[in-house]
Parts: structure tokens; C-alpha cells; sequence
């Protein structure tokens, strides 16, 4: 693996965990989705400080140059967060779509609700008893 890709891997480390801890203490990132951001930094963050690392795994995996082992792992875990947002957004569509109907119900029982007192109180403002009306 170059200098060049390891600096790269390192800076781009730094500046992870300093964007991150921006966005949590802002309340932008919550804690729980920053727990994936800081392990994906460290790991890289190792592998370009101690690239034999690197090596070692790409021998052992048969992967031609270390350095397409970083890309692969980044490309996996990528990928992998990309497969649990999915899996989120699926959970608050279902979340929204049933906050929708029980909206829509809600909504349609308090304009039943509104339209019969209406009814009733026009009917005491003419005179017009329920019992009676109900006689009728």
C-alpha cells in the first residue's frame, strides 16, 4: 500500500471523527448512528496507520494488493449501512402509514362526532326536542 493511500486513509480518518463529534453534539447525528461512523473510522484509521495489517488479511484472503482490500472493505461496509437504511426507512413508512390511517379515522369519528352535536343544537335552537324528533 503507498504512502499516499495511507495518508489519504489517515487524514480522512481525522476528519471523520471530528465531523462526527460535530454532528453529535449539535444533535444532528444521534449516538447510536454515530457508533457505526466511529468504528468504520477507526478501522480505517488502523489500517493506514498499520498497514501490515492490511497485508496480513489480503495474503490470508488472496486478494492481489492490500490496497484493494481497503477498497473492498470500504465498498462492504458501505454497502452493509446503506442495507440498514433501507431496512429503517421500511420500519417508518410502516410506522407512517399506519399514523395515517389512525389519523384518517380519528379524524372521520370527530367529524361525526362534531356534525351530530351540531344537529342537536340546532334542533334545541328551533325548539325542536330530541324526544319529540324522535316521536316524530
Amino acid at each position: 500500500m503507498s504512502d499516499t493511500i495511507r495518508i489519504v486513509l489517515v487524514i480522512g480518518a481525522v476528519i471523520g471523527f471530528t465531523f462526527f463529534m460535530i454532528n453529535i453534539r449539535k444533535s444532528k447525528l444521534v449516538i447510536g448512528d454515530g457508533i457505526f461512523w466511529f468504528v468504520f473510522a477507526a478501522v480505517v484509521l488502523i489500517l493506514g496507520l498499520f498497514p501490515e495489517i492490511a497485508f496480513a488479511i489480503s495474503r490470508a484472503l488472496g486478494v492481489a494488493q492490500a490496497a484493494n482490500l481497503v477498497y473492498l472493505f470500504i465498498i462492504a461496509m458501505l454497502l452493509f449501512r446503506i442495507f440498514q437504511m433501507d431496512i429503517k426507512i421500511s420500519q417508518l413508512n410502516t410506522k407512517l402509514q399506519k399514523l395515517t390511517q389512525d389519523t384518517a379515522i380519528f379524524r372521520s369519528d370527530y367529524e361525526k362526532e362534531m356534525a351530530l352535536k351540531e344537529s342537536s343544537s340546532l334542533n334545541q335552537v328551533h325548539g325542536t326536542p330530541e324526544s319529540e324528533k324522535a316521536q316524530q
